[in-house]
């Protein structure tokens, strides 16, 4: 049986963990995806590797060490 793949439409300015708006809190990645820092950090502390949720590209260094380098990047 064929079973068809999901696929996730990205959407500019809404987070794609819990599809809110993305206001404040905004984080964009290098592949430039954007997510709230906070969903972004619950993400990475569950997934056994720090990938963006979307197109799985590497975020570098986003680790609980350095997080408060990164902190809340804002309009």
């Amino acid at each position: 049986a064929y079973a068809k793949k999901k696929r996730h439409i990205y959407s500019p300015g809404i987070c794609s963990i819990c599809l809110e708006d993305v206001i404040n809190d905004r984080y964009v990645l290098s592949c430039h995806h954007e997510y709230h820092f906070d969903c972004l950090l619950t993400w990475v502390r569950k997934s056994p590797t720090s990938t963006c949720p979307l197109c799985r590209e590497e975020i570098p260094d986003f680790s609980e060490a350095t997080l408060p380098n990164f902190k809340k990047k804002q309009d």
